[in-house]
């Protein structure tokens, strides 16, 4: 009988591409060939780390310096056992401070009564005509 191998792709499966993350230090977990050897290079600070795909293809890395509010490059490139090289990216964006909220409370509410006051007026005039 034929053994049948599947060989996984190399993909970051968390964080997702482009998502948004509430921690500057997220674990990354990702699933590669098994036994082979995931290189992670995050860019913007840049930070590298080596890991290995357990039996199960699945690795992760945590990275002890904190990551910046911001836009983070995330490159990976796997070298398996066979000696092909995958390469992968993805994008994530760090917020772990509130953002910001412009303008003031006053001007919101001068605008919300000056749209109420339209409003009535005109509710008004419909009635007497």
């Amino acid at each position: 009988m034929a053994q049948t191998t599947t060989t996984a792709s190399l993909k970051l499966q968390t964080p997702t591409d482009g998502s948004v993350v509430k921690t500057d230090s997220p674990t990354f977990q990702g699933s590669a060939a098994p036994g082979s050897t995931v290189t992670i290079v995050i860019h913007s600070e840049p930070i590298t780390a080596v890991v290995t795909a357990d039996a199960s293809g699945r690795w992760s890395f945590t990275p002890s310096d904190s990551l910046d509010d911001g836009v983070h490059t995330v490159q990976l490139s796997e070298q398996r056992t066979d000696g092909t090289t995958k390469m992968a990216a993805a994008t994530i964006i760090v917020q772990t401070k509130p953002v910001p909220v412009t303008g003031g409370a006053a001007a919101t509410l001068l605008i919300i009564s000056l749209g109420v006051g339209v409003l009535l007026l005109g509710a008004v005039k419909l009635k007497y005509y």
